[in-house]
């Protein structure tokens, strides 16, 4: 049986603005509806950026710190090797059929046939490492933070538009699309660990992912 595909959303990033694309979700009640658009539409794990309203990324490495300091919150790492390849960046990982087949070779003979890995695919190249990914039995990553285009006419309506995507590449591959509980099983404890977090009042919230 063939076995199911995880789609990692990224919903935002730390580039993408609304000049580029208006459906890149902002603030925390864009984030939060955007992300339940997206997991409707086949998504099971989330990649986000906290972005102020002005659309910045705010300074939370000073916050971060007193809370955990004022609320005696102790950091704990639980790490799995679920591994992402980036192709398509700039003067970085070209999009290349040998250099893909590469490191998914590299990565298995290193954490062995089982283990799941996924790919980003940036800018226009996104459907295509989407479909390179789900054909070879890895794992995708979609969204506006890598590309805020569905195709070179149009612009991405939602992240959900491109979860769709991705969900049909799959059903095309004879692939199931991921649940969630199979996700946080295949993923490891960091694709399913909750957070639990106080607020102070006039200050920003943040998820950790």
């Amino acid at each position: 049986m063939t076995k199911p595909c995880i789609t990692c959303v990224a919903i935002t990033g730390s580039l993408p603005r609304k000049a580029n694309n208006p459906a890149v979700p902002i603030t925390l009640a864009e984030q939060v509806e955007d992300t339940h658009e997206a997991f409707e539409a086949g998504a099971s794990i989330l990649h986000a950026h906290v972005r102020n309203d002005d659309e910045n990324p705010p300074d939370l490495v000073d916050w971060l710190a007193a809370e955990m300091v004022e609320y005696d919150v102790k950091p704990e790492i639980e790490a799995s090797p679920y591994v992402q390849f980036v192709m398509g960046v700039q003067n970085a990982m070209p999009v290349d059929g040998v250099v893909f087949d590469f490191y998914v070779q590299m990565f298995k003979r290193l954490f062995g046939e089982d283990a799941p890995w996924y790919v980003a695919g940036i800018g226009r190249h996104q459907v295509t490492l989407n479909e390179w990914a789900i054909d070879a039995g890895g794992h995708a990553r979609t969204g506006l933070e890598d590309d805020v285009r569905l195709d070179k006419d149009r612009l991405a309506p939602s992240n959900a538009a491109l979860v769709r995507r991705t969900a049909e590449i799959c059903l095309a591959n004879g692939c199931p699309v991921a649940t969630q509980a199979r996700s946080a099983r295949v993923a490891g404890p960091a694709a399913h660990s909750r957070v639990r977090a106080r607020v102070q009042p006039g200050r920003t919230p943040c998820a950790v992912f």
